[in-house]
């Protein structure tokens, strides 16, 4: 059996107890949305209203799921997946768009920074590593194709293999992201985050200030930019 790699690159809130798991993009200003794959690519275009309901589905029969469907496996040893279940009272109204997608096998976490997820009024000023984005993993068959949806019409497909080529793991992935500048404040990545977590109906916020070591080699590190990287947000 081969595996497909499904990346999900920007600023996100993923409800994982939903079946199809349904990821939620946030209205981030300038941002623009598409898939890739090695075949093909596309855009995810969102709605300024009533966003959560512009539902893009991804499917297909490269799709081979277990039957029976096991738990989802998040392989998370280093605790770098922002998990809000206890605390989310989720919000979707204010959703740009939403993807929906297969429940996955594995997932772990991508892309992660260094950042602190302040809870309440004040930060700490420590700094954590963050998954910025989510890897999600599926048995497949990389002789089919996988589909993108929307309103049940196909939208984007691809494949994956020439007709004489046996491959054992392919990729697809969504990026998320605005078309600008090095952001060395992380500005970006702060107003981002402020926007997964009131989908989230959580008043968390991003620091970047490191407290602990100012103007080290930890603070130059964390203050060289590369957003938007706002921490991934999971209900389970």
């Amino acid at each position: 059996m081969a595996t497909l790699e499904i990346s999900f690159y920007g600023p996100f809130f993923y409800n994982l107890k939903a079946d199809p798991v349904e990821i939620y993009a946030p209205r981030c200003l300038g941002h623009k949305a598409g898939i890739f794959s090695a075949n093909n690519e596309g855009p995810l275009h969102g709605r300024h209203h009533d966003g959560c309901n512009h539902r893009y589905a991804l499917g297909g029969s490269a799709f081979t799921p277990p039957n029976p469907l096991p738990p989802i496996n998040i392989y998370d040893p280093k605790s770098i997946i922002l998990d809000a279940s206890a605390a989310a009272k989720p919000v979707y109204d204010a959703a740009h768009f939403c993807l929906l997608v297969p429940v996955p096998q594995i997932i772990y976490g991508i892309n992660r920074a260094l950042m602190e997820v302040v809870k309440g009024a004040t930060p700490t000023g420590k700094l954590n590593w963050q998954a910025t984005g989510l890897r999600f993993c599926y048995d497949a068959d990389l002789t089919q194709t996988v589909t993108l949806s929307l309103q049940g019409k196909v939208i984007w497909s691809s494949d994956f293999v020439a007709p004489n080529l046996k491959l054992s793991q392919a990729d697809v992935y969504v990026r998320y992201a605005a078309n600008t500048p090095e952001d060395q404040d992380h500005e970006d990545a702060q107003h981002c985050f402020d926007l997964i977590a009131e989908l989230g109906g959580i008043k968390w916020w991003l620091c970047h200030e490191d407290f602990q070591h100012p103007g080290s080699i930890s603070a130059s590190f964390v203050r060289a930019g590369n957003d938007c990287r706002a921490a991934a947000m999971i209900i389970r």
